[in-house]
């Protein structure tokens, strides 16, 4: 093995170096396959250099096909009409940069994904009791000078910005 390989997909972080249980697979020589691995990829830009160039030089990881799409147990052998099909999409998500950087860097893609959307829905969740105990404490009745007066919300928004 002259160099590392890594794969072509957008945002896919494997390569041989830092993960040995991912084998890595060329492109097909005909030339319809590989357009539409191309095209799955997402990578548009290795259309116009054509189904040879891919197939030398391109490469594309295990972890992009489905268990069916394997000849072997050991995920080293695709079968003949494998395609790939798995993708983490990424692009358009509503994840923050640094979050999208951690998922091209580490090496366990799904734990990162998992460990990020749990915490945003907990942050969401948290600020969602907080408004709810904001209107509750909004309406509570407090005394003064023996008279009951109920402060609403728009009241104490008010007091604050006088």
């Amino acid at each position: 093995m002259s160099g590392v390989r890594y794969c072509c997909v957008k945002y896919c972080a494997n390569n041989d170096k830092n993960n040995r249980n991912i084998s890595f697979f060329r492109f097909p020589k005909e030339y319809e396959r590989c357009n539409k691995w191309i095209r799955n990829c997402g990578r548009t830009d290795l259309a116009e250099k054509g189904s040879d160039y891919c197939y030398a030089a391109i490469r594309i990881c295990s972890a992009h096909f489905e268990d069916v799409m394997f000849a072997s147990l050991l995920k080293n052998r695709l079968c003949r009409n494998a395609v790939p099909t798995l993708f983490n999409s990424i692009r358009n998500s509503h994840y923050p940069k640094f979050a999208r950087a951690l998922l091209r860097i580490n090496k366990n893609l799904v734990f990162i994904r998992i460990h990020f959307r749990i915490s945003f829905q907990l942050h969401f969740e948290v600020h969602f009791v907080q408004v709810k105990v904001n209107i509750i404490m909004s309406k509570i009745i407090k005394t003064k000078k023996r008279k009951r007066v109920v402060i609403s919300a728009q009241e104490k928004l008010s007091a604050k910005t006088s």
